[in-house]
């Protein structure tokens, strides 16, 4: 999957979860998923497309985690390594 590929999905799947990347917090996309799966269920909603849109909010939600965890765990590893750096020794 290509960069753009990737960026697109993750705006996709913050469109579908009714919130803007970068400005709502983790605490306000899980009540934006919460929200909808429960609106979406396939057992409380009778439209046809239940069970699909059901699975696309979950597939929406597992891919905004994923893509948190991993900037997260880049943002730690990252901070890590910075502060292991030796610095060259003096000749």
């Amino acid at each position: 999957m290509s960069k753009g590929s990737k960026f697109e999905a993750l705006s996709e799947a913050y469109n579908l979860l009714e919130c803007e990347r970068g400005v709502h917090g983790e605490a306000e996309v899980r009540k934006a998923y919460y929200r909808l799966s429960r609106q979406w269920h396939p057992d409380k909603c009778s439209l046809p497309d239940a069970q699909e849109m059901s699975a696309a909010i979950n597939n929406a939600y597992e891919l905004i985690k994923a893509s948190r965890d991993f900037d997260e765990g880049y943002r730690i590893g990252k901070s890590v390594l910075s502060d292991c750096i030796i610095a060259p020794h003096p000749h």
